[in-house]
């Protein structure tokens, strides 16, 4: 593969990372009830944070918390893995 072909192929996985993390930002925030619904097929009462804590065993207290360092430490793969190469190979198409 050429530097051409990895930048773009770097610069798509940063696209696609980027929209997922704001989806699951997005649907955690507003927990709509479109949600609620899909998980009520595999759980009788639909709420999600009660499934979360029932499958991970952690208090429905902490589940919050669990949900904002999930997606912390996911933003902080992007960064590391897809924003800073991309930035590295296009600096280095300039040289």
């Amino acid at each position: 593969m050429t530097r051409k072909e990895i930048t773009a192929f770097v610069g798509w996985c940063c696209v696609l990372n980027v929209t997922l993390l704001l989806i699951s930002s997005v649907a955690l925030l507003f927990e709509p009830s479109w949600i609620r619904s899909v998980f009520a097929l595999a759980y009788t009462t639909g709420d999600m944070r009660a499934l979360h804590s029932e499958l991970l065993h952690i208090d429905q207290k902490e589940i919050g918390m669990f949900y904002v360092n999930v997606l912390t430490q996911y933003k902080l793969l992007i960064v590391v893995f897809n924003i800073v190469p991309y930035c590295a190979l296009k600096l280095m198409r300039r040289t």
